[in-house]
């Protein structure tokens, strides 16, 4: 990850990048008049899709290399330059558009309130959450491929601690998480964490054995939810019979995963409390959260709150402008 929403106050860093370019659609109102793209191309299908829609909205690439990363065709120029350098330059002259930035900041502090009061304690999005929440400054930690990576990018917002967020992007899938976090341990030498489905923990039951035996300060967090609860969001599991889609898709497993991880030499814990501890003391430390079989229904629920809390703060804004009602008054009653 970028790390620019760990380490830190949260201000100018707006995290509901999803709901702002569709749920909300907060950027149709707030559109900017022109967008400094960093490295490569986010991930976030909203954005790009809100890019091809508003061509009328430069892009200006920063890259240090040549390749320019531009599959949909709309930047409009490109610095070759490290971003510091490329900042620095662009900083000494540049001015600030408070109205514009504000309306931003206060669009991203009602969602975290929306998002925070719309989790649902017992769902995978908020077990995620809750797990970040734990870590101690100068931690790594590691989030799974499926939906671990899409909870945290989604819905944890900005973290005041600094830790350091690792992935594997591209198509490396769920093989050789844990293996891939105990590399990552050792080579940043301090407390490591991954936090990985049930399904993923079950495919590297080689690096869990790895993992025990090392010695190092390792903590797995598993959301144990039976399966693949990620083919729930398929338009093809409105459609098949409930026993063909978990057969074909969900794989349900009968592993007790407590005591594959004590086979291994791990200490287990069953709460999110615990991780804080864990992380603190060497060895191995498996965390098992069990979680709802399905995480669609929680996963949109907060989504459409983060979203209609940042469109609302803008009709709020505009409603002000009109005479409406006052600012201040809107504030207190929030």
């Amino acid at each position: 990850g970028s790390g620019l929403r760990t380490g830190g106050p949260p201000k100018l860093v707006i995290p509901w990048i999803e709901p702002a370019f569709e749920v909300g659609g907060l950027a149709d109102h707030r559109a900017p008049e022109v967008i400094l793209r960093i490295g490569r191309m986010p991930t976030a299908k909203a954005f790009s899709q809100w890019l091809t829609r508003h061509h009328e909205v430069p892009v200006v690439l920063v890259n240090s290399h040549v390749e320019t990363h531009d599959f949909t065709g709309t930047s409009a120029a490109t610095i070759q330059s490290s971003p510091k350098e490329a900042l620095d330059s662009l900083g000494e002259g540049a001015g600030r558009d408070t109205e514009w930035l504000v309306a931003w900041e206060r669009a991203s502090a009602r969602a975290d309130h929306a998002v925070a009061t719309a989790l649902l304690p017992s769902s995978e999005t908020a077990e995620t959450v809750a797990s970040l929440r734990q870590l101690d400054d100068g931690t790594s930690v590691h989030l799974a491929s499926s939906m671990p990576i899409r909870h945290a990018d989604g819905f944890v917002g900005n973290l005041e601690h600094h830790i350091r967020v690792l992935v594997n992007r591209g198509t490396n899938g769920i093989d050789g998480t844990i293996a891939t976090t105990l590399g990552e341990s050792m080579a940043l030498d301090g407390p490591a964490v991954a936090i990985l489905g049930d399904i993923a923990f079950l495919h590297d039951a080689g690096g869990l054995l790895a993992a025990g035996r090392s010695g190092r300060n390792l903590t797995l967090v598993v959301l144990d939810n039976g399966g693949g609860g990620i083919f729930s969001f398929l338009p093809i599991a409105d459609v098949l019979p409930g026993e063909t889609f978990n057969r074909l898709f969900r794989t349900p497993h009968r592993t007790d995963i407590r005591a594959l991880a004590e086979a291994a030499g791990a200490r287990v814990h069953t709460d999110v409390e615990a991780i804080q501890n864990a992380t603190r003391t060497p060895g191995l430390d498996v965390v098992v959260l069990e979680t709802d079989m399905n995480p669609v229904p929680a996963f949109r629920a907060a989504k459409r709150a983060a979203g209609a809390a940042m469109l609302a703060e803008d009709h709020v804004e505009e409603e002000a402008a009109e005479g409406h009602i006052a600012p201040d008054q809107n504030d207190q009653d929030a």
